[in-house]
């Protein structure tokens, strides 16, 4: 998904770089010849209980100057006849990108300067006469001047491996695993369908990928491990929520597709994290960026990320 930037609170670093790297990502994607649809999303109030919570949102969204527009039943209706809601805001910049050809073609930019090693642990790093020594699992070393630690739900034990850093502002990590769901029967939807957001992401949501395929997803389930198994025991919780705002949903076309883990550093119920980008006054280490707590929306953000790290760097 490429997220508008409705949700983050304002003048967090997560509505910054998720409003200015959505801007990013779909230049880069004409640039690069990547697919992707600027499907616009809308996110439903399904009862008069819900209202003050999505006027909350689209106040939110609105001081993040995202484009956003309240539509009444009837608009709805005649966007998506199989959505039922009392009203329903509308981002039109939100949409969908092909993740493969996107990674593809940063891959690409990098090896135009430099390097991907693949299958390559990486053992520790230490500083040796200005640069980072890093030792891989086979023993390689690779030296570099600059290191940045993006390793998502390995940052902590990333950053236990690198010597002499200052250890306190490195936070744990916690692992929240969610679901997805693909549905047999073909897409009804031309947008995508969110609920209103929880306290451990957007809600199970209706979202197509590249090739219009409807899946559902993600759930939120705390785990202690790093462990992809589906558990479909998470089949009624999905239902519940998808009939909510889906008049004419099949539950058994439901089917399992695929899990994946999101990286938290603020614990079960405790809120929403902010994005943080450590530099070397919060680490003590010249020339390394550590980044921590990058969930969603990460990839609607990455370059803006990336934009974020050369400043800290000082590289021009």
């Amino acid at each position: 998904m490429i997220h508008a930037g409705l949700y983050y609170p304002p003048n967090s670093l997560k509505a910054k770089v998720c409003c200015d790297g959505r801007q990013k990502i779909y230049e880069y994607a004409t640039l690069k010849n990547i697919p992707f649809m600027k499907t616009g999303k809308l996110i439903v109030a399904t009862d008069e209980s819900q209202l003050g919570q999505l006027q909350s949102l689209y106040d939110n969204g609105i001081a993040n100057e995202v484009p956003l527009e309240f539509l009444s039943k009837d608009k709805v209706s005649a966007l998506e006849e199989e959505i039922k809601c009392e009203t329903a805001i509308f981002s039109s910049e939100s949409g969908v990108i092909s993740v493969p050809e996107y990674l593809a073609a940063l891959e690409e930019d990098i090896k135009k300067t430099g390097y991907v090693v693949l299958a390559s642990e990486f053992k520790q790093a230490k500083k040796s006469k200005g640069q980072f020594e890093l030792t891989l699992n086979s023993s390689d070393k690779i030296n570099c001047t600059y290191l940045i630690n993006a390793s998502g739900l390995h940052t902590e034990d990333v950053a236990n491996r690198i010597e002499e850093i200052d250890l306190p502002k490195i936070k744990k990590v916690m692992y929240a695993k969610g679901h997805y769901y693909l549905y047999k029967k073909k897409n009804p939807f031309k947008h995508l369908i969110y609920p209103l957001p929880n306290s451990n992401g957007h809600g199970i949501h209706a979202g197509m990928d590249i090739d219009n395929n409807l899946r559902f997803g993600p759930n939120a389930k705390w785990v202690d491990s790093v462990d992809y198994s589906f558990d479909e025991n998470t089949l009624e919780e999905f239902c519940n929520s998808i009939k909510s705002y889906w008049i004419d949903f099949d539950p058994s076309c439901l089917m399992p597709d695929y899990t994946g883990i999101r990286s938290k550093i603020v614990a079960d119920g405790e809120g929403g994290q902010d994005f943080e980008i450590l530099d070397p006054s919060d680490h003590g280490l010249e020339n390394l960026i550590h980044l921590q707590g990058v969930d969603s929306p990460g990839l609607t953000s990455s370059l803006s990320i990336a934009t974020e790290v050369i400043e800290k760097l000082g590289i021009h």
